[in-house]
Parts: C-alpha cells; structure tokens; sequence
C-alpha cells in the first residue's frame, strides 16, 4: 500500500488531520508514521523530502537523528528480541507510535529500577512515544529495535 494512503489508515486512530493544534513537531503523528515508515524501509528521501515539504526548519538535526537510528535498527524475531533484551538488559522500551502497533519501532533502554515505574505512567492514554516493558511487546511476529540510545551498541 502507498505509504500516503496508508497515513489515512493512521489518521482514523489519530485524528492529526482533523486536529493539527493538538500534535506539535516532536508528537505530530503524521510525520512519526512518515519517519517510521522510511525507517523501516530504508527510504531516507521519503523522510527528507517529508521534512523539506513540512517541517524545513528541522531538516538538518532530523536527518542527523533519522541516520543514527537507521544504522542502529535492528529487526528481530521474538527470540532473537528476548535474547538481546537479557545480553543488554534492557527493561524499557520506547515506542514511536502507539505500542500496540505491529510496525512500531521500539527504543531499547536501561533506567534504573528506581525510575522505572516514571517511565510506565499513562501507556494507553498516549498516541505515541509509549514506555513499556520489554514484555508487553514480544506478542508479534518481529520486532523492530532501535540500539541508539544503548551506550556501546554491538548486537
């Protein structure tokens, strides 16, 4: 499916269409899916030029984030996601879009225990950028993993 009409999908569990005021640059849905999509894809161009069109001010340090996640993403079954969650230990993942969602892309993180239960309030009252447990994700066929905020990256 063209990844335009596939925003349409999107905007129906959203809304940012109908409602722009309330999605700024960082939490605007629309360019989230965009972003996650070219992620996946290895379409940096689509996110450039999504950037160029819409948000051209941000351009430059997007694309510099956009390349650091790119060469940090990992795909990765559910076992292959459990054993590097345990190798890293990992205990937080952040979410790009709704966790929920088979395409998210999760930042893998370590916090300490102390912290933990700050990162989890209001999980489903969120659109996007959903802390959770390594746990709560491993309910899919795959997983796509984001190593960038690990310190010394190396699967």
């Amino acid at each position: 499916m063209e990844w335009k009409e596939r925003l349409w999908g999107f905007n129906v569990l959203y809304g940012f269409y109908e409602n722009p005021q309330i999605f700024n640059f960082e939490f605007n849905a629309e360019r989230l899916i965009v972003r996650n999509l070219a992620l996946r894809t290895a379409n940096r161009d689509m996110y450039k030029d999504y950037l160029y069109d819409n948000y051209p001010f941000h351009l430059k340090t997007e694309l510099k984030k956009f390349d650091r996640v790119a060469k940090n993403l990992l795909k990765l079954t559910v076992a292959d996601a459990i054993r590097f969650f345990k190798k890293k230990k990992v205990n937080v993942v952040c979410s790009d879009l709704d966790y929920r969602e088979e395409s998210a892309i999760f930042t893998a993180m370590r916090v300490e225990e102390s912290e933990l239960k700050s990162f989890m309030h209001n999980v489903d009252g969120r659109l996007v950028e959903n802390h959770v447990v390594p746990e709560q994700v491993i309910d899919r066929a795959f997983l796509w993993i984001d190593g960038s905020e690990l310190p010394n990256f190396a699967v």
